[in-house]
This record gives structure tokens, C-alpha cells and sequence, in this order.
């Protein structure tokens, strides 16, 4: 072969490898390309998705309230929501947020049920609708349930003679703290409500003084000075595990805890260091100081409603404080309550714009919170003696009240008019109780206190 021919042979092939390479690359850019688009849409559709799902919950929420002011506000049918006068009602067959349409379907499921479907729908794209729905049942708890006569219905001996002191649900099952002893912390299977069974059981550090829980875990307040918030994965309710702490700064113990979403409050008694600090717990493995905010008293309990954190304290002249969390990155003392007498604020629980502050005296005292930053007390009922934790239930018909009262450890408030609550009926257990809590699927009441050989019940209705 000629040295011409050679040349034009070689130019050939590199033509040929030229062009292909060409294909190749276009090939790998359409495929990245590709890849990055259907990637940036799979984030947009389950960011769309998520944003359904809370305006779902949001209108579930919502017919909750409709409820609670009247059962016969749920008339069978589909509705939109408005909100007036600072409520949300019905309106409409339908209502749109942003690129979303929320309705809410009322179906009767015999004479005090209903049905209530809240569906969101959406255009994902152009070829594809998103639908997503929540389905849960509503009662007419006052014409149904009644709580005038309540019933022990089962106990269960705990380990060793340490008093039972706060309790959890979730789902089936009770988790619950004792100050001391060994173990201290406990699950409880309530699946068979006339034979509740102790599954699980931890031994943590310090005294323990309130838990909260969010998704597989259990959040404990402990006094101890390089634990003061444990973390517990209960995912295996047999075999419950400690899985991460946090130090707060300083040896000030850790009392009050409430957990919303992903964000976790916790209380300490006063000190040098901050008494309320909100962590992140979205990776409950890695904790987050998001922010932490000094305050003038100690805290004994906390709950969170909406933008802001309810809290009560011992200090004389401001039993109640009021922390605004809307910006979680800086919270700030928005005010302060001082009810009467100089009784130690020891629990506080709380529904749409009440609040139940329950004191060492015995004092149950109703506040309205429609202007968090100053609060109005309501009313009061008496108790005679310390009241230890306070739970909503019954469609927030009732307050359950764990007492020291000792001829009526458990007792029931009608608390439909927060101006004016009062005593329902009451439960001489076998020993003072400590801490109380309400499920609406059963409705049940559990509670943990002093009794050595059933530091936990469970209280029926009538």
C-alpha cells in the first residue's frame, strides 16, 4: 500500500472513530440529562405529596374542631373549609390552597359516628393527577360514653415496689418512667385491656422526670447531670434500647418535655445555664441544639400549641410562662401569669385556646390563651390535694386529673365550659397517681402512681 493510501485509510478511521465518539457522548449527555430532569421531578412530586399530606391532616384537625362545638355541626356530606372569625367551618363542596383542592367528606356510621374522609388532589404534571386521602371516625362522645361512674378495670404489678410516675401511649402500647428503682423505664402491651402485660423494660440513668415519644422512640428528662434527655428505641417493644443522649450545660436537672414534629423541647429547674432548649431530632442518632432561651423560673411541664410552648413553673408571682416559638431559631418570653396564691405550678395540658394548669394545692385553673401573650383565668375547681399530670379525652368533653387526693386519686372534670369546671366523678384507687393519660380509640383511661402491686390501671367508663 502507497504512503497516499495509508493516509486516506487513516483519516477513514479517524473519521469513523470521530463520529462515534460524537454518538457515544451525546448518548451519556441525554442520558445525565435525563437523569437529572426525572430526579429534579421525583424531589417536586414528593415534596407535592408531602404538602398534601399535612393540608390533609390539617382538615381532619379541623372537622376535630367542628366537632368539639357541636356534633350536630357534622351533618353527612362534602365540604370545602373556610376560616372565620379565627375557627375554621364549612363552606362549600370543596376549598384550594395554592395548586391543591381539599375536600371533606361526612358519611354517618349509625346514630353517634361518623365518617370523615379528608382527600387532596393535585396535577403532578401534565399527564398525571396526585390524589391522596385520610380516613378516621368521629363519635358523639357525650351521647354515647359516660364517665359518672368509672370502673378499675385492670392493674398490673410492675417491677419492684417503685412508684409508677409519668406515662405515654402510642398505639398498643404504654410507656412509662418511675423516679428510681431498677429498671425505670417500661413498655406495656395494652392490646387486652383486662390483661395488660409488661414486655419491655430499661434501666437509665438519674431520676426521671417526663418522656414524650415521636415515630420508634421514647425521649426521657432525666436529673442526670451528662444525660439530662435519653433517647430510647423502643421499634422492638421487647427489647427497648438506649441509643443516644444529650448533655445539656451546666448540672441543672431536666423536667419538662414535649415533642412536636421534629422539634423536642426540653425544661430544666433554673440555674446558670438555659432552662428551655429545643432540639432537633429529625435524625434522633444526632441531635441539634436548634435554640435555647433563659427564663426567670424553673420548669415543671410544657405544652406546645401552635407557635407557642405553655409552660408552668413553681415561681410565686408566674406559675404559668408563655414562650413564643415561631421562630424555633429564637424563642422569647412573650408573658407570664401569676394565679393566686403562692402554689407551685406542677402540670399543664391544653386545647384549641384553653389551657389546665393543675397546682400543688389542689387547684385546677382554666386560662384562655386566645391572646397568648396574656393569658385570662377562666375559672377553678378544687382538688384538695396536689395535682401530679392532667389529660384531655373524650372528644376535650372531660380532664382527667391524677391526684393525691386519697379518697379520689383519679378525677373526671367536665371542662365544656372552661369558665365554669367541675367534678364529674372520681375513682378511689388503691393509691395516690401520679401520672394519667387518655385514648380516644378506646376509651380508656391509664394511669401510673404509688400502689406497690399496681403501679399501673386501667380505668373504664361507666
Amino acid at each position: 500500500m502507497s504512503r497516499s493510501q495509508n493516509k486516506s485509510a487513516l483519516a477513514g478511521f479517524s473519521l469513523v472513530e470521530v463520529v462515534l465518539g460524537i454518538f457515544i457522548f451525546s448518548l451519556l449527555v441525554t442520558a445525565f440529562v435525563g437523569a437529572v430532569i426525572y430526579g429534579l421531578e421525583a424531589v417536586s412530586l414528593m415534596g407535592r405529596r408531602a404538602r398534601a399530606a399535612l393540608i390533609a391532616e390539617e382538615g381532619i384537625e379541623a372537622t376535630r374542631n367542628i366537632r368539639d362545638s357541636g356534633f350536630t355541626n357534622l351533618a353527612d356530606g362534602t365540604y370545602g373549609l373556610v376560616a372565620s372569625g379565627g375557627r375554621f367551618v364549612f363552606f362549600g363542596t370543596s376549598d384550594l390552597i395554592d395548586v391543591f383542592t381539599r375536600q371533606i367528606t361526612i358519611a354517618s356510621v349509625g346514630a353517634n359516628a361518623k365518617r370523615v374522609t379528608a382527600a387532596v388532589s393535585w396535577q403532578q404534571n401534565a399527564q398525571r393527577t396526585g390524589y391522596l386521602s385520610l380516613l378516621t371516625y368521629f363519635t358523639n362522645w357525650q351521647a354515647v360514653h359516660g364517665w359518672s361512674a368509672p370502673r378499675e378495670e385492670s392493674s398490673l404489678d410492675l417491677f419492684g415496689l417503685n412508684d409508677g410516675w409519668k406515662i405515654v401511649l402510642k398505639g398498643n402500647y404504654a410507656y412509662v418512667i418511675r423516679l428510681n428503682g431498677n429498671p425505670t423505664f417500661g413498655i406495656i402491651d395494652i392490646t387486652d385491656l383486662n390483661n395488660p402485660a409488661l414486655v419491655g423494660q430499661l434501666n437509665l440513668t438519674g431520676t426521671l422526670w417526663g418522656l414524650a415519644w415521636a415515630g420508634n422512640y421514647v425521649y426521657v428528662a432525666s436529673n442526670a447531670n451528662n444525660q439530662e434527655l435519653q433517647v430510647i428505641d423502643v421499634a422492638t417493644p421487647n427489647l427497648p434500647v438506649l441509643v443516644n443522649s444529650y448533655n445539656a450545660p451546666g448540672n441543672a436537672n431536666a423536667q419538662g418535655i414535649a415533642v412536636i414534629g421534629a422539634n423536642l423541647f426540653l425544661g430544666r429547674v433554673q440555674g446558670n445555664d438555659a432552662e428551655f432548649t429545643v432540639l432537633d431530632i429529625t435524625n434522633p442518632l444526632a441531635l441539634n441544639v436548634r435554640s435555647t432561651l433563659n427564663l426567670p423560673d424553673s420548669v415543671n411541664d410544657i405544652v406546645v400549641l401552635g407557635n407557642f410552648a405553655y409552660i408552668v413553673s413553681p415561681g410565686n408571682s408566674r406559675e404559668l410562662m408563655v414562650v413564643n416559638i415561631s421562630v424555633i431559631s429564637a424563642p422569647s418570653l412573650l408573658g407570664s401569669v401569676n394565679l393566686a396564691s403562692n402554689s407551685d405550678g406542677l402540670c399543664v395540658d391544653g386545647f384549641g385556646n384553653t389551657i389546665l394548669v393543675g397546682r400543688a394545692s389542689g387547684e385546677l385553673a382554666s386560662l384562655d390563651v386566645t391572646i397568648p401573650g396574656t393569658p385570662v383565668v377562666l375559672g377553678s375547681y378544687d382538688a384538695t390535694q396536689a395535682i401530679r399530670d392532667i389529660a384531655f379525652g373524650a372528644g376535650n368533653i372531660y380532664a382527667f386529673l391524677a391526684t393525691d387526693n386519697d379518697l379520689a386519686d383519679l378525677q373526671v372534670i367536665d371542662v365544656t365550659n372552661p369558665a365554669v369546671i367541675s367534678l364529674v366523678s372520681s375513682l378511689d384507687a388503691t393509691a395516690h397517681l401520679n401520672g394519667i393519660a387518655y385514648e380516644a380509640a378506646r376509651d380508656r383511661v391509664f394511669a401510673v402512681g404509688d400502689a406497690n402491686n399496681e403501679e399501673f390501671i386501667v380505668v373504664a367508663p361507666n
